[in-house]
C-alpha cells in the first residue's frame, strides 16, 4: 500500500485549518512554513495583523472546537476574554445608539497570535502531521497520467513528494 501524503503551504489559520481536515483522509500532512514559528503567543514576521485584537465569533468558534477538541478551554486559559458583545460593546444604528442588552452570544477576543498557537499546538498533537519551517516553496511539479495532479512541491534545495 502506498502512503498518502498532502502538502499544505503556509502555516496560518486557514493552512493549520485545512491540515487538521486532511489528516482524516491522508496517512501523512506535511505543512511548509517560510517563517519560523515562536515558542508561545509571539509575532511572526509573515502575518499580517498580527498584532490587532481579533474577535472569534460564534461560527469560527465552534468550528475550530469542533476541529482541535479543547481549543475553547484553551484560549480562555491562556488569557483570551469572552464577551457578550450586545452587552460589553456600544453600537451606533443610524442616528442613535443601540440599547446595550444581552445577546447570548459569546464572543472570544484574543491576538491573532494567541489564536495561531493554540491552533498549531493542538494540530502539533495530531500522530501524522508535522510542521517544517524556514521553508520557502519555489514552485509546483505537475504531472498529467489521465488526470493532472502535483507530483511534488519544489523547494529551493529539492523537492517534496506530495
Amino acid at each position: 500500500m502506498t502512503m498518502q501524503r498532502a502538502v499544505v503551504i503556509g502555516g496560518s489559520i486557514a493552512g493549520l485549518c485545512a491540515a487538521r481536515v486532511l489528516a482524516d483522509y491522508f496517512d501523512r500532512v506535511t505543512v511548509l512554513d517560510r517563517d519560523a514559528y515562536p515558542v508561545g503567543p509571539l509575532d511572526r514576521a509573515g502575518v499580517p495583523q498580527g498584532r490587532h485584537v481579533h474577535a472569534l465569533l460564534a461560527r469560527g468558534r465552534r468550528d475550530l472546537e469542533r476541529l482541535f477538541p479543547g481549543f475553547e478551554q484553551r484560549m480562555v486559559a491562556a488569557g483570551a476574554h469572552e464577551i457578550d458583545f450586545g452587552c460589553a460593546f456600544a453600537t451606533l444604528r443610524g442616528a442613535s445608539w443601540a440599547v446595550r442588552e444581552e445577546s447570548g452570544i459569546r464572543t472570544l477576543f484574543a491576538s491573532r497570535t494567541l489564536l495561531e498557537t493554540i491552533v498549531r499546538d493542538l494540530l502539533r498533537a495530531l500522530p501524522r502531521v508535522e510542521l517544517i519551517e524556514r521553508t520557502a516553496v519555489t514552485g509546483l511539479v505537475a504531472e498529467r497520467d489521465g488526470r493532472a495532479r502535483v507530483r511534488a512541491v519544489r523547494l529551493a534545495d529539492g523537492e517534496l513528494p506530495a
